[in-house]
């Protein structure tokens, strides 16, 4: 029944029953209504009770089902704000933040008072991170995808002293919002970009458009329900894949 949403600026806000209500939650973010229009906060997948929120400051609550959730801020600003942010299945204390300018960072004691951040941005573009994704069966593996539309916008790293890997190879030069791993599978990639989604079955080294998806329409958010892939569209609707696992699934 908990729900989670934001108005803009990082303005959170919370239903307990459902939808049917909400009301805010974001007394205690000192960034809220200073973050990007669509600021990024995600619930730790570990712990329903710890949500993290991202203005200038990476903001934390382990609380958040509390009537009056507390907010602690975890990494210090940098030159520009959060972005995209990341924590792994299976290991709260790895957490990875995106910044406006590209920026990226993790920590490996993220449950910590005061984290240790360290930075991993060496060869990426210096635009617009827009998401994110940790592979949930192997937190080493980390992917993350760019605005603009100008090539190299999907990159992974295979370690956190790794080099960053560009596998945008034949994709177009257009902004990837969103990208998801199978959960059964990490060599299946799923990405949604302002010209439809695309798929991988071979961890990226190849991409395939996916014809029966929405096609030319932005797709800013891709996410698993259960087995099934649902895509979220600016303006388009929302589709849900059939046989996700296929490069070629039908939507509907």
């Amino acid at each position: 029944n908990y729900f989670y949403g934001e108005y803009t600026k990082l303005k959170i806000y919370r239903s307990t029953d459902g939808g049917n209500t909400a009301r805010d939650i974001y007394s205690g973010i000192g960034d809220a209504g200073n973050a990007n229009f669509t600021a990024p906060f995600v619930l730790d997948p570990n712990n329903p009770n710890t949500l993290l929120a991202g203005g200038a400051s990476l903001w934390r609550s382990t609380n958040v089902k509390n009537p009056e959730p507390s907010w602690t801020a975890i990494k210090s600003p940098a030159s520009t704000n959060i972005s995209a942010i990341a924590v792994a299945k299976g290991d709260s204390n790895i957490i990875w933040v995106g910044h406006d300018n590209g920026q990226i960072y993790y920590t490996t004691n993220g449950t910590a008072a005061n984290p240790t951040w360290t930075p991993a941005a060496n060869g990426l573009p210096r635009r617009f991170c827009t998401r994110i994704t940790i592979d949930p069966q192997n937190s080493n593996l980390v992917y993350a995808t760019f605005g603009g539309f100008e090539p190299g916008n999907v990159w992974k790293t295979t370690g956190y002293t790794a080099p960053w890997e560009n596998i945008s190879s034949r994709l177009p030069s257009a902004p990837v919002f969103s990208l998801v791993v199978s959960p059964s599978n990490s060599r299946a990639l799923y990405i949604g970009t302002a010209v439809g989604i695309f798929a991988s079955a071979d961890g990226g080294a190849t991409w395939s458009p996916g014809n029966d998806g929405p096609a030319n329409a932005f797709v800013e958010e891709l996410f698993w329900m259960g087995p099934q892939l649902v895509a979220a569209t600016h303006g388009r609707g929302m589709f849900i894949a059939g046989s996700p696992l296929s490069s070629r699934a039908n939507y509907r």
